[in-house]
């Protein structure tokens, strides 16, 4: 499997997002980025016999993960922002986290718990995570949401709340562990890595997770802090690649970090930190589950994970879902008498009615790629296209849209929207197509769709 996925330049789409400062930023490239792989590699070969890499390479272990984590790389996680306000100060907070709001995910905003409880229930979410801001700044909000998602799922889903801690008090954690918390993680980067509210909170909760980003200037001090994070009664520490924001990017680019080139910036150091303290925990054979989430594995398989849920919703019964949870459709072209012959002679063959169609004006033939080998390849030329569903609000969405009833107290609007331009493919390259579906293999798919199709493998590459 490859660890490493080579980019495509984004450099225009960095400048759109960060403006002329992006160009004083120091980039990973040349000889420092080669050297910089080579160390990575080394520490992945060091870890290969004690870990389990997981979501093709962009987990560097998957074996030792927080009840809660291991529902977000099921892809059946759901994080609801309770508020967007924050009592603390980090410099790597990507948002500004100044507005109260409304609890809020993926862009719906919920006006009750009882309907974020509907939303949770009709997707089969195993998982839900309540984020900020600081939920402790709206502590009886927290509370009803919790109890609310607990009262309805009962044991089917775990539970978890993000807090920066300095509002926790012993009072609040029984409140919460009455409510139905599973898991509580701390941001101890915003208390100065202090372990006093996280050992109280072990006494409380169930699980009691660090989840901090891994700042390169912190790792001795981290290296120091395992130990007695596992005496605390800790269970797991997560640790994330730092990320660059419109927000903290007058803080971070103060620092002598390095960036690698993605679709957004993120700092070399920060992963390279990452796993010498995963090598490091595993050297010290620590009772202590050390993740590291990198932004390969978030921006890909998150996104992915929610595209899977939301596609069925509008999916024709002729269409599959891709790995990388677009809705595809593909349609044959030909001689009108052709496709109408080839249509009946699927149906009296016994293949499904409802895994192929003519179009309205019969001049393509849809099917679902499941058929393929029942098909004769007369085809003159053929198309893919990929579509995704968003999620609105009902208040919110565009004339068209179609209302869901998620609930009794939860309605969600839907559209399906393309995800680019139909691919168009001549004889040849249908073909070639057409045996990919068969076997990767032997065929080829257009270079465009490999996007729709597939989560691309791997950590970033650095230069």
């Amino acid at each position: 499997m490859a660890l490493i996925q080579e980019n495509p330049c984004f450099e225009e789409e960095n400048f759109k997002e960060y403006g002329e400062g992006v160009r004083n930023l120091r980039f990973a490239d040349g000889q420092l980025a080669l050297e910089k792989m080579e160390e990575r590699r080394m520490l992945l070969a060091a870890l290969a016999d004690r870990t389990e890499m997981g979501c093709k390479g962009t987990k560097p272990d998957v074996s030792r993960l927080s009840p809660g984590c291991a529902c977000c790389v099921a892809g059946q996680w759901s994080c609801l922002f309770i508020n967007g306000l924050c009592n603390a100060s980090c410099f790597y907070c990507p948002a500004p986290q100044k507005e109260e709001g409304m609890p809020v995910t993926q862009g719906l905003i919920f006006t009750s718990p009882d309907a974020y409880a509907d939303y949770v229930e009709a997707f089969g979410f195993r998982g839900v995570g309540f984020s900020g801001g600081e939920p402790l700044l709206t502590p009886e909000r927290t509370l009803a949401h919790v109890r609310a998602v607990r009262e309805r799922l009962g044991n089917k889903v775990h539970l978890w709340m993000y807090t920066n801690g300095i509002l926790v008090t012993r009072e609040i954690l029984k409140a919460l562990s009455h409510a139905g918390l599973d898991e509580i993680r701390f941001d101890i980067g915003a208390v100065n890595y202090s372990l006093e509210k996280p050992a109280m909170a072990a006494e409380i909760i169930p699980v009691v997770t660090i989840e901090i980003p891994a700042v390169p200037e912190e790792e001795a001090r981290l290296i120091l802090k395992m130990p007695e994070m596992a005496a605390a009664g800790v269970r797991y520490l997560n640790l994330h690649q730092l990320r660059l924001t419109k927000h903290n990017f007058p803080k971070l680019a103060r620092r002598n970090y390095t960036w690698i080139r993605d679709v957004h910036l993120t700092v070399m150091e920060s992963e390279i930190t990452a796993l010498r303290l995963l090598r490091m925990a595993r050297d010290m054979d620590l009772p202590l589950g050390v993740n590291y989430c990198s932004f390969a594995f978030k921006h890909r398989f998150q996104q992915a994970a929610l595209r899977r849920k939301t596609s069925p919703l509008g999916a024709f019964s002729d269409e599959k879902i891709t790995e990388n949870g677009y809705l595809r459709q593909l349609t044959l072209e030909g001689g009108r008498a052709f496709l109408e012959e080839e249509a009946l002679r699927l149906e009296k063959t016994g293949v499904d009615k409802e895994s192929f169609r003519l179009t309205a004006m019969k001049d393509g033939l849809r099917v679902s790629t499941d058929i393929i080998p029942f098909l004769r390849r007369n085809f003159e030329s053929g198309k893919l296209l990929y579509s995704g569903v968003r999620l609105m609000n009902p208040e919110t969405a565009p004339k068209g849209a179609k209302i869901m009833e998620m609930g009794p107290s939860c309605s969600l609007a839907r559209m399906r929207l393309p995800g680019a331009a139909p691919i168009e493919m001549g004889r040849e390259t249908l073909n070639l197509c057409l045996d990919w579906f068969c076997n990767p293999d032997t065929g080829r798919l257009p270079e465009k769709a490999l996007a729709f199709e597939c989560i691309c493998p791997g950590l970033q590459s650095y230069g």
